[in-house]
Parts: C-alpha cells; sequence; structure tokens
C-alpha cells in the first residue's frame, strides 16, 4: 500500500479546508470536526449525513483520494485485486462525483441509478485495489485499500447489489524500521449517502515485513 503523502502546512480555512493527503490530515481532520462541536459516535468514529456542510468537505476529501490511487507503482508495491480495477475506481468517482453535484438537501440517495454501476459489483471481485510498502523500499507515505460491498444478487449470479465501498488509508514509514499505522478509513453506504468515518490512529495488525 502506498502513495507518497503530499502535506501541506497552514491552518484549516473554517468554512472551505483543503486537508492535506498526507501524515497530517487525522490531527487537521479531528481538529477541523471539534471546532465545529461535531461528535464522534463513539471513540474517533464519526457518522456524516448528506446535507451538512461537514459531510460536503469529507466527502470532497474522499473524491481527492480516490484520484491520487497510484495504480502504477509510483511509491510501494501497486495490486490491482482484479484487471479492470482502474475502470471500476473511474466509473465510481463519476457516480459518486454526480451525487455529490445533486444531492445537497439531506434526502436518502436515490437507489434507482444503481444500475449505472452495478456491473463493477462482481462476486470474487470485491477487493478493488492494494498497495504495499515493504521495509527494503525505505519511504514514508500512505497507502489505501479499496473494498465494495454489496448484498444478494441482482439478476444472476454474476452480480451483486450494490452496497457502497470503503477507502481504508495506512501512514507507513521504514526509516526506523516498518511501522504501519490506520490513517483514516472512510465507507459510503449507496443507499442513503451517509459517510462514516474511523479517524483514529492505531496500529495496523498483520502487516508484511518483507
Amino acid at each position: 500500500m502506498a502513495e507518497r503523502g503530499d502535506p501541506t502546512n497552514g491552518d484549516i480555512k473554517e468554512n472551505n479546508p483543503e486537508f492535506p493527503h498526507g501524515r497530517e490530515f487525522l490531527s487537521e481532520a479531528i481538529h477541523y470536526l471539534e471546532a465545529r462541536d461535531i461528535k464522534p459516535v463513539w471513540g474517533l468514529n464519526y457518522h456524516l449525513k448528506p446535507g451538512t456542510k461537514e459531510y460536503e468537505v469529507f466527502f470532497n476529501f474522499l473524491l481527492q483520494e480516490l484520484d491520487r490511487l497510484p495504480f502504477n507503482n509510483q511509491v510501494g508495491k501497486t495490486y490491482l485485486m482484479r484487471k479492470d480495477a482502474q475502470e471500476v475506481v473511474t466509473k465510481l468517482k463519476a457516480y459518486l462525483s454526480e451525487k455529490f453535484r445533486n444531492v445537497h438537501d439531506g434526502s436518502p440517495w436515490d437507489k434507482s441509478d444503481l444500475k449505472e454501476i452495478e456491473d463493477v459489483f462482481t462476486p470474487g471481485g470485491m477487493e478493488v485495489f492494494k498497495n504495499e510498502i515493504y521495509s527494503s523500499h525505505n519511504i514514508e507515505g500512505v497507502g489505501y485499500n479499496l473494498d465494495l460491498s454489496g448484498t444478494g444478487s441482482i439478476d444472476d449470479d454474476r452480480k451483486m447489489k450494490p452496497g457502497g465501498f470503503r477507502l481504508e488509508r495506512r501512514y507507513v514509514t521504514t526509516h526506523d524500521g516498518l511501522k504501519v499505522m490506520d490513517h483514516g478509513f472512510f465507507e459510503i453506504d449507496f443507499s442513503t449517502g451517509s459517510l462514516d468515518m474511523d479517524l483514529e490512529e492505531f496500529p495496523t495488525v498483520r502487516i508484511h515485513k518483507g
């Protein structure tokens, strides 16, 4: 897993923040939510619904993260979990961008247009993208995993009903031995449009040390 972080310094603008995509993201994101008196559901886990400014800010950040996925081994090692991974991400981002433009009143998402992306939800193909960094790379950065979620069958055993997706960020450093930390997980529910975020920094389990 990994894309090099793009840290930027400076205060976050209260109404229109531009979060850094590197190591500083978590602290600035939490500061922003606290300043707006947004309480976590538990721990540092937040549930945001369409129609709020906070939702808009983090949804936009999530779209930016999808644009940053390093498909060409820019940092570390990229694993395409399915051959059409890049096409899946492009289609997913287009769908989400359309939702972002058209839904601002807080209403649950219209599920009738899920047919636009149902073809990418296939049994055995729910894992899409994974980056890995090994100690031998001697780098520091942010890595990503992207998984789809689905339920039941649409019309045959080759398709699933789109449920949502999960993007996992992990901060990785190898300068003083390999260290991998969970660093912001995002989950979108296609039935409601809600965004769940886990902003707790936590040591990642089951890491590779090659």
